[in-house]
């Protein structure tokens, strides 16, 4: 069963899969997005639990969400859902490729940049049922900053959760209309590090999350910053839900060879970004792509020109 959808469910049977639905729905599951499955409806205003009975039969039903009278097999179908085929994977990370693709411009509200990121995503096809955006200073005062009229002069962050095709991309990007100087510079070269070594050495094939969470807390320490983990989630398993499994010391799941992750080194003020480790056997990663680095327009160049900066500042970005 689908863990998420509010309007249609999986229901696989030993004889067929099915797309499970009520009749307001059923045309365009039918006719657009899943037309290589059968499609069940009810009526919209029929009760959905014991119309899915009915369609079942007596047969004892299974589902990975809450469902009177069925098995809870939420554990069992989450690993199958978490670990992503070759297909799977090359989708993941066209999407993610896709969700970096953007501009900002000094003067701009942050409003006015996630409007901007939402039609960029909404071109590509991609939903994005999360936008964040923060300037200047409320980049290092907080780390899930909902979108307000501060206007960008310096810098901005901004993040979004983008969907397409069930899978789940979660890019951030730090953008900066001049060099950063002091304090931030010295974190931002920290945290880059960080993430390379989170790319290539905490993530290779048959570690866990805990394996690699250890990693992670040895590099900050190693970075100067020990305590650095403890302010935010460093990542976790991404895919076909945004959020699979937030990395802890106690978690043993893996292998994070074959799954979306996403790794987040953040000091304050500054974020590394994500990845996605099992890109790595087909070589760089669409999510690095030069040409998808955001891009900030400027006119401060000399003579009042108009400068274009393509900067590679925070890569991609664990979300929320």
């Amino acid at each position: 069963m689908d863990h998420a959808s509010p309007f249609a469910v999986v229901l696989i049977t030993y004889e067929a899969e099915h797309i499970f639905t009520n009749n307001i729905e059923a045309p365009r599951m039918r006719e657009e997005q899943t037309s290589h499955f059968e499609v069940v409806e009810h009526p919209w205003h029929s009760d959905e639990a014991a119309a899915l009975r009915e369609a079942v039969g007596g047969v004892p039903l299974g589902a990975d969400f809450p469902l009177e009278g069925a098995l809870d097999v939420s554990g069992e179908v989450a690993p199958l859902r978490y670990t992503l085929d070759p297909d799977a994977l090359e989708r993941h990370g066209q999407v993610g490729a896709d969700a970096a693709a953007g501009s900002v411009e000094p003067g701009m509200s942050e409003r006015e940049a996630a409007a901007n990121l939402a039609a960029a995503s909404r071109r590509r096809s991609l939903f994005s049922p999360v936008l964040l955006a923060a300037a200047d200073d409320r980049i290092a005062s907080y780390r899930h900053p909902i979108p307000h009229s501060d206007t960008l002069e310096g810098r901005a962050m901004l993040m979004v959760s983008a969907e397409r095709g069930g899978l789940y991309a979660n890019v951030t990007r730090i953008v900066h209309v001049e060099e950063p100087n002091g304090e931030l510079k010295r974190r931002q070269e920290a945290c880059e590090p960080i993430l390379r070594r989170m790319r290539e050495e905490a993530t290779r094939p048959g570690r866990t999350l805990a394996d690699a969470f250890a990693d992670c807390q040895r590099f900050y320490a190693e970075a100067g910053f020990p305590d650095e983990w403890r302010l935010h989630h460093q990542g976790g398993m991404t895919g076909y839900a945004s959020r699979e499994i937030i990395s802890n010391p106690a978690h043993a799941a893996g292998d994070t060879d074959r799954s979306g992750l996403r790794l987040e080194p953040f000091h304050d003020g500054c974020q590394g970004g994500e990845d996605d480790p099992p890109h790595r056997e087909r070589g760089r990663s669409d999510h690095q792509s030069p040409r998808r680095w955001w891009s900030v327009r400027s006119s401060r160049g000399r003579a009042g020109k108009e400068v274009r900066l393509e900067r590679p500042r925070g890569l991609l970005g664990y979300l929320c």
